[in-house]
């Protein structure tokens, strides 16, 4: 087993399991069989935002695995009072190098300043530095539904929501192991 940082989780085993077992939940996907941890690792970055005199500075966060699910937010870097350490096999390995997640990362941001208001947008500047952390952000998997068909669920466990079909696809090619993953 190989020792990894990740972020606090805000969403124990307990209620990850309550949430999975909710009345809505059962009786769209089936009776809850177990719950399962992983924990996908990001690149880190402090970006700076330059539009017309104003400037923004920001730390965000990128999947270090596609690069393509939603971004994480951090007022300032994450401490030791949000970092854990934890003993597990359920991390996927990064596949994106530093390099090409910054260029994502720059592109994504710079949508997000476009969807702010384009026609507020003037010398629009974007500067990106790859902090050099290592941190995975926790999730809850849960399998449900009969055994000839499970469904499978992903809860993040720092934002407390469910998510999409982009992490889901994931999380089940990296289980099943198939290769197209990467």
């Amino acid at each position: 087993m190989s020792q990894i940082q990740t972020l606090k989780p805000n969403v124990s085993r307990e209620s990850a399991v309550a949430h999975f077992s909710g009345l809505l939940r059962t009786l769209q996907a089936g009776r809850v069989h177990t719950v399962a941890d992983i924990y996908i690792p990001f690149r880190l970055f402090r970006v700076q935002i330059r539009n017309r005199e104003r400037t923004e500075v920001q730390i965000f966060g990128l999947d270090a695995v596609r690069g393509s699910f939603d971004l994480y937010s951090f007022p300032s870097l994450p401490d030791s009072r949000e970092i854990v350490h934890v003993q597990t096999e359920n991390h996927p390995p990064a596949m994106i190098d530093g390099k090409r997640a910054q260029e994502i990362l720059v592109e994504r941001v710079r949508r997000i300043v476009f969807t702010r208001g384009f026609f507020q947008i003037e010398s629009l500047g974007i500067q990106s530095e790859l902090i050099p952390m290592d941190i995975h952000v926790p999730y809850w998997v849960g399998f449900s539904g009969p055994p000839d068909n499970l469904n499978l669920t992903v809860m993040d466990a720092i934002r407390r929501r469910f998510e999409g079909a982009k992490v889901q696809e994931f999380v089940r090619e990296w289980l099943s192991g198939t290769p197209s993953l990467y």
